[in-house]
């Protein structure tokens, strides 16, 4: 492999400290692999070589640490990958016995790969609790608590609080400046900062009131007398350089000699601090004058650059009311204690449940590491630690790694990407760790960027090298910016590929005439809104001939297709909007993770008909129903039917509709008293509602047959919105509900807390769709075209009434009516909050600049911008203007444009047969959906199809001869016997192999895979046949990967397409790319080999394939498992076929409208 040169310093230094500072697109993920595996490589010659290396290691000898779970499976895949190249080369060589030795060692690697430390720091501190249990004081079977359990928790300790009428008195003084709401964000904002602190803090001492305030005064006394040092010493040289005062004349004379009067007997050690700024402001100018320049430049200078920055800093220290003691005194007492309470709630809940949150195994993970035994077996056991996205971590995770001190450690990060400070990360500790390794030879700048155009580069380079400047104003959060080296500087590359779209607010409005080339008057393009002109430039993209966009692979330039597009947005603010430009234009899109999940409109439907179920006689709900799509009730009928005799009241409309009197209403339409009987039969299936086995299995019956999901297959991107329901129900049942009532108020304090959970993915990683997502989520990632919208969006600052503050412990405020002025409030806060408030302001101002980085460097081969409305501080926008203020040249980067300057286009075509949402007053005839399976199944044998699925008679019921023990897998344990079916055998050989493929170990995977067909309380005793036989079906798979593209892209890609006149519906398992040729493979549990009865299957999957990509399927292939490498039959589906299967749906879509209407 060829590595640059910081490159090849990172992956064989034998330094025991190396940082690494990756900028975007460096190839750090290739890097850190290459180390990984070069370490083991060391260890190897040591047995090759009969030497010692003091960098050798094995697997179990390295811990790795990434950012997210994800992460770490991929790094596994990876290092599986590149070992399994190694035995792939040592099978090559002759049989020596190096190459033996080599074979067994590398062998062993793989297999120690399973159960490696390549984790989370969360998984990595829970292992170490599960070794440790004894020694920490925890029972070695202690549960987790993800993010949403311990939220949902925690909120039930703070209802509980709230609702004690005990606590309503002993806390009224609180209540009378702070709602419920506010009280319990501030418990919750600030408990998670105490359990992410570095220090273990006891609540009830940290947080006393007197000595807060008092505390406080004393750090703001420090904090003048800091200031005014400052100043003195920063002005005297100014002062010195004044011009005699005979030289001067009228108000400059007089400042000039009242000034150097005033220092030269002013002394900071004897005189009251506040005393001295008013002696000072006395004696100062109250304004600039600009003729001081030429005149006076060292008065102009100790005014503009010294003294001016002292009165902004000294008005953020607010004096603070003595008559408002006793008020602040009553108020940190009652926070404190409701803090007290809620912690003393939440650990007994925790212990009573034996289970810890991430905090907890943080802190208990460095506790444990307090035992010197414990850490002297980490650094035994444990050689190297590698870390990585470093600038995402805390103080807390930082003292882990002092605790251990491993003897080699490998840090990667980019402080330029440290966007995760609402998470806790903490920009701070990368920096002071660069600051000591660069003293040393440990420090690595690998700047040089694969991703990125030249154009791009140069663009990034020449903004952020004016946006991020290190100062004494907004240390320590800021950093000096670190220069990309572009790696691709061919030709095309040179060209300006970075665009800012502007749109004045009047742009909207205002329609202006402009003369053209021919000299015809032409109305300028105008434009609804800056997301309406965003979308029309997609457009004139996609539609034009121009080639934007570079194959990786090949380096060949193309014309852009949507799945090029991306969209991120800092937010979720304005979505609505920007998917209804989408929609309206026809441009298909699908919205990823972290974006307002429970404001989904499938969600919302979904959740208002299970609240109906659980309510149905409570008007909002039947409303709410009968308005969705699923009924499509307008308002005229809503008003017809509430204009009915029987309907005099709300519990009149339900008796009406449930008791069925709209029959006997003249005034109601046909058409109307149709959706009310449908709405009566929704009634009639689902109330009361009874739970199946699993719960999950009585939403998804409430979602297939209410209508909801047929209504959403009629609407763009429906396979996207049937994915977001149906992970609505996986996040439902995770909450192991009792009823109904209590999984609804579940769900609504999730979705109250503000989307913890992101867009379901839809597994269709190549559609041709615009991505939509955040900038957070979009980090990691990288797309042909970044769009950028609103980006004179300010982002929205933290806006508590309580802050923690580990040197301030606690500030806070209120407002209050001022005496004089009853209509009128005015804000009182603790003498550290504005301190405070200001350094968190800081903080966020510098993340804002860092969030830009991420987004723009996000962007291959095109960037667009585009910005609307007056100047916003701290945008995007300001950045931007700023720097081409400071830099002109930066123009030359990009192409400056305003909304005249995007023509309008025509709507996008769509490709394929698409169903567009239709409004809920319009009739709507539902295509019909069929399986893959079912498609076959008619096609194989049409009599038998009409007895499963018409019919609905149970396959065992039509056979005379019993049923084979072969046909099941059996697994006994003692009396009892536990049968597997062979669809479910099928599944849970699927699902192993996908979690394989994901880096996931073969125990791990199968286990895994097993688990998902049982109940926690009906999981067989003995599995250890169903292990076994699932274990060798891995086995066989796993003999493949040879045979097998490298370019692996999906696994089970999922479709819904239309294909003559109907819907099908299905999931492919393996979709592969090599040489620019698609294929397709589908794995096979049966114990014979039949292609014959597959081949409706074969040709569906090619065509929906086809049908979606746009690109043509070279081969579909069929791995029967149970024969392993003999097992893999490779299939051409015959284009003449392709008729037959579109004639047997049109036939089965005859069949079923046949029996409807019946």
């Amino acid at each position: 492999m060829n590595f640059n040169p910081e490159q090849k310093e990172a992956i064989y230094s034998e330094n025991p400290l190396i940082l690494i500072s990756a900028g975007a697109g460096s190839g750090k993920t290739r890097v850190l692999t290459e180390r990984f595996l070069n370490i083991c490589q060391q260890k190897l010659n040591e047995f090759l070589e009969g030497s010692t290396s003091d960098i050798g290691a094995t697997v179990k000898e390295i811990v790795a640490i990434t950012f997210t779970e994800k992460a770490a499976r991929e790094m596994k895949e990876r290092i599986r990958g590149e070992l399994n190249k190694k035995l792939e080369e040592l099978d090559k060589l002759e049989d020596e016995k190096n190459v033996n030795i080599a074979k067994k060692f590398w062998q062993q690697q793989k297999e120690d790969l399973d159960n490696a430390y390549i984790t989370t720091f969360h998984s990595f501190c829970h292992k170490l609790l599960t070794r440790f249990a004894f020694k920490a004081d925890l029972p070695p079977t202690f549960t987790m608590l993800d993010d949403i359990d311990s939220t949902l928790l925690q909120s039930e300790c703070l209802d509980e609080m709230f609702a004690d009428k005990t606590n309503y008195y002993k806390w009224k003084d609180a209540f009378i400046y702070y709602s419920k709401e506010q009280l319990k964000r501030a418990i919750n904002s600030v408990y998670a900062q105490i359990c992410e602190a570095p220090e273990q803090i006891d609540i009830k001492t940290f947080f006393e009131a007197e000595e807060i305030l008092a505390l406080q005064q004393d750090l703001l006394v420090k904090q003048k007398a800091s200031l005014l040092e400052k100043f003195y010493q920063s002005a005297q040289p100014c002062v010195e350089e004044f011009p005699s005062s005979s030289e001067l004349k009228g108000k400059l004379q007089e400042y000039v000699e009242n000034i150097s009067n005033h220092f030269g007997k002013v002394d900071l050690n004897n005189i009251d601090y506040d005393e001295c700024y008013e002696l000072l402001q006395e004696v100062m100018p109250k304004r600039k004058v600009s003729s001081w320049e030429d005149k006076c430049p060292a008065l102009f200078e100790l005014y503009v650059d010294i003294y001016n920055p002292l009165k902004q800093k000294w008005k953020n220290i607010p004096d603070f009311p003595t008559e408002k003691r006793e008020q602040f005194l009553s108020i940190i007492s009652c926070f404190a204690e409701m803090l007290c309470t809620f912690d003393e709630k939440y650990t007994k809940k925790k212990i009573e449940k034996g289970a810890l949150d991430f905090s907890d195994l943080q802190k208990k993970a460095i506790n444990l590491l307090e035992n010197e035994d414990v850490r002297a077996t980490c650094r035994q056991e444990f050689k190297h630690f590698m870390v990585d996205e470093f600038q995402d971590t805390n103080k807390l995770q930082m003292k882990m790694l002092d605790y251990i001190q491993p003897r080699f450690q490998f840090i990667v990060g980019d402080e330029k990407q440290s966007i995760y400070r609402f998470r806790g990360a903490d920009v701070t500790v990368m920096r002071g760790l660069q600051n000591k390794v660069k003293q040393s030879d440990g420090y690595i700048n690998m700047n040089r960027n694969y991703r990125n155009c030249h154009s791009i580069i140069g663009f990034v380079n020449a903004i952020f090298s004016e946006v991020m400047r290190e100062s004494e104003d907004n240390a320590p959060y800021s950093i000096n910016y670190s220069p990309l080296v572009s790696n691709r500087d061919d030709k095309e590359e040179q060209e300006v590929k970075v665009e800012l779209i502007e749109m004045t607010e009047n742009d909207e409005e205002e329609i202006e005439i402009e003369i053209d080339d021919d000299s015809q008057i032409s109305e300028v393009d105008c434009y609804d809104s800056e997301f309406d002109m965003l979308t029309e430039r997609m457009l004139e993209i996609a539609q034009s001939k121009k080639k934007l966009v570079r194959e990786k692979d090949t380096g060949v330039w193309r014309k852009a297709q949507w799945r090029d597009f991306a969209i991120l947005v800092p937010s979720r603010t304005g979505l609505i909007e920007l998917e209804k430009c989408l929609q309206d234009k026809n441009i298909p899109f699908v919205v990823h993770g972290g974006i307002g999940f429970f404001a989904k409109q499938e969600v919302k439907d979904m959740l208002a008909l299970l609240r109906w179920i659980a309510r149905p006689w409570e008007s909002t709900y039947i409303a709410a129903v009968l308005r969705s799509p699923i009924i499509g009730i307008t308002l005229d009928e809503m008003f017809a039917i509430k204009a009915c005799g029987d309907v005099d009241n709300w519990q009149g409309f339900a008796d009406f509709i449930y008791n069925r009197c709209y029959f006997n209403e003249s005034g109601l339409a046909t058409q109307t008293k149709a959706k009310l009987n449908k709405f009566y039969n929704l009634f009639s299936i689902f109330v009361p509602l009874t739970p199946q086995r699993a719960f999950s299995d009585t939403l998804y019956e409430v979602f297939n047959n209410s209508g909801l999901k047929q209504t959403l297959l009629m609407q763009p991107n429906s396979l996207q919105l049937i994915k977001n329901v149906e992970k609505l129900i996986e996040i439902m049942d995770e909450q192991n509900p009792s009823s109904l009532e209590e999984l609804l108020e579940k769900i609504d304090v999730l979705a109250m807390l503000g989307d913890r959970e992101g867009e379901a993915e839809a597994e269709l990683p190549e559609g041709n769709m615009v991505h939509i997502m955040t900038v957070h989520a979009s980090k990691g990632l990288e797309f042909p075209i970044v769009c950028l919208p609103r980006l004179n969006r300010q982002l929205q600052k933290d806006s508590g009434s309580f802050r923690f503050d580990d040197k301030m412990r606690l500030v806070a405020k209120f407002t209050q009516e001022k005496k004089n002025n009853p209509f009128s409030d005015e804000e009182i806060v603790t003498p550290g909050f504005n301190i405070v408030k200001s350094e968190n302001d800081i903080a966020a101002a510098e993340e804002t600049k860092r969030l830009f980085y991420v987004a723009a460097t996000r962007a291959r081969d095109y960037l667009i911008m585009s910005a609307k409305g007056r100047l916003q501080k701290n945008s995007w926008y300001e950045m931007l203007l700023e720097s081409l203020d400071t830099n002109p040249g930066i123009l030359k980067c990009m192409i400056r444009k305003n909304q005249s300057q995007v023509v309008k286009q025509s709507k996008w075509e769509q490709t394929k047969d698409e169903f567009v949402a239709q409004t809920v007053s319009e009739e709507k005839v539902a295509p019909y959906t069929f399986s893959v399976s079912e498609i076959m199944d008619f096609m194989n044998d049409r009599q038998k199809y009409y007895e499963s699925y018409v019919l609905k008679l149970h396959p065992d019921w039509l056979r005379e001869d019993e049923i084979k023990a072969d046909d099941k897998v059996k697994a006994d344990d003692k009396q009892d016997k536990f049968i597997i079916s062979a669809t479910d055998f099928g599944t849970v050989v699927h699902r192993a192999c996908e979690l394989y493929d994901q880096g996931f170990g073969e125990d791990e995977a199968v286990l895994e895979a097993i688990s998902v067909l049982f109940d926690d309380d009906e999981i067989p005793t003995n599995i250890k046949e169903i292990k076994l036989r699932v274990m060798k079906q891995l086995e066989n798979y796993k003999k493949i990967e040879s045979q097998i593209p490298k370019d692996h892209i999906s696994s089970e890609w999922s479709f819904a397409v239309e294909i003559a006149g109907a819907y099908v519906i299905c999931e492919i398992d393996k979709v592969f790319v090599k040489d620019g040729k698609h294929s397709l493979m589908d794995l096979k549990t049966n114990k014979t080999i039949d292609t014959d009865s597959y081949k409706p299957q074969v040709t569906l999957y090619k065509m929906a394939y086809e049908k979606e990509m746009g690109v043509e399927v070279e081969e579909v292939s069929l791995f029967f498992m149970n024969f392993g490498e003999k097992g893999i039959i490779k299939l051409k589906p015959e284009a003449t076929y392709e008729k037959e299967v579109e004639a047997a749906i049109k036939e089965m879509t005859q069949l079923w409208r046949s029996l409807e209407e019946q």
